[in-house]
């Protein structure tokens, strides 16, 4: 009883509470540090995806999490977040200026104002509500582009 498990990435860590099966985690890093995954929606979770993509630990914990709290997600996602990581639709190569464009916003947009917009976007094209898998690439990667330069 009592037993729990802790397992640390760059990006997150995560508990294992082995009575329960509960698990949650403590984001370490980015524009949502000290953040708990229990508290974030399902999108804005599987946004962290594409934030850790360049950490395969970070991402394993991440996918566990998913595994057990949105058992779907890959139906749902797996497409969206491999497509993303070399993407051929030019989102790496998105200006700051287009980004602002995209989320609606004035260059001088604090880092709240870029994810409000963002999140007020993203709920009407994301695809697990029906939109498009591209536009919310789109939005997404405006958000990341805004946001990492803003840290």
């Amino acid at each position: 009883e009592g037993h729990k498990s802790t397992v640390r990435s760059t990006h997150l860590e995560m508990v294992l509470d082995h009575d329960t099966g509960e698990m949650d985690g403590t984001i370490l890093t980015g524009r949502l540090k000290g953040v708990r995954l229990s508290s974030l929606s399902g999108e804005e979770i599987m946004s962290l995806h594409f934030d850790f993509r360049s950490d395969t630990d970070s991402i394993s914990l991440l996918e566990s999490f998913l595994d057990r709290n949105y058992p779907d997600w890959r139906d749902r996602f797996d497409s969206d977040a491999s497509g993303n990581q070399n993407d051929p639709s030019g989102f790496d190569n998105m200006t700051r200026q287009e980004a602002y464009q995209i989320l609606g916003l004035e260059p001088n947009a604090s880092q709240d104002e870029i994810h409000q917009a963002w999140k007020r976007l993203i709920k009407g094209v994301h695809p697990d509500c029906g939109g498009s898998a591209f536009l919310a690439g789109k939005i997404n990667a405006a958000r990341d582009i805004l946001l990492d330069q803003k840290t």
